[in-house]
């Protein structure tokens, strides 16, 4: 993964979950779990570690923890849950982290399978970002390049190799096909 453009407030707020969202891909990566062990944790002891969100209060890394806070606090009436701010460069960035932040989770195959596709998906588009930034080309080729084929074949059937952007009628080989 690349270098992640982040800034980041050590500060916790405290924020009422039902104005907290799931990150749109998080699901379709992770799925749903049982959270029974989670729920009963929370009730007993509280929420141990703050989730992070986005400024539109989207939940970038918590999602467990959120649900469970939902249904925990339909039980015991759990107040606010800890949140600290993040803010991402970009939205490849944001994806890539929500991803990250899951590094150690246990997962299973599915979850590890869906995680590469959104690795992959994420990694198209910063190459096509990147093409975009050099006018179409790959980073460190020439923008100027007409054709990029090793040999073309004239109506007389002749081959001629081409070295350079063909502009006038080039000189026939003796080969032919």
């Amino acid at each position: 993964m690349g270098n992640l453009e982040i800034s980041r407030s050590a500060v916790i707020e405290w924020v009422d979950p039902q104005k907290l969202r799931a990150h749109p891909i998080n699901t379709r990566i992770y799925g749903e779990e049982d959270l029974s062990d989670l729920i009963k944790s929370i009730e007993d002891v509280g929420i141990l570690e703050p989730l992070y969100v986005d400024s539109k209060n989207i939940v970038i890394s918590g999602h467990r923890r959120l649900r469970a806070a939902l249904k925990a606090r339909v039980g015991v009436g759990l107040p606010d849950v800890p949140v600290i701010r993040v803010t991402y460069a970009n939205a490849l960035d944001e994806r890539e982290a929500l991803i990250e932040h899951n590094r150690y989770r246990k997962k299973n195959g599915q979850q590890i399978f869906n995680e590469g596709e959104e690795i992959e998906a994420i990694e198209k588009e910063r190459a096509k970002q990147r093409q975009q930034e050099h006018g179409g080309t790959a980073p460190g080729k020439p923008k100027s390049l007409v054709v990029n084929l090793p040999q073309v074949i004239l109506p007389d059937n002749t081959i001629h190799k081409v070295s350079r952007p063909m502009i006038n009628k080039p000189k026939p080989e003796t080969k032919t096909r």
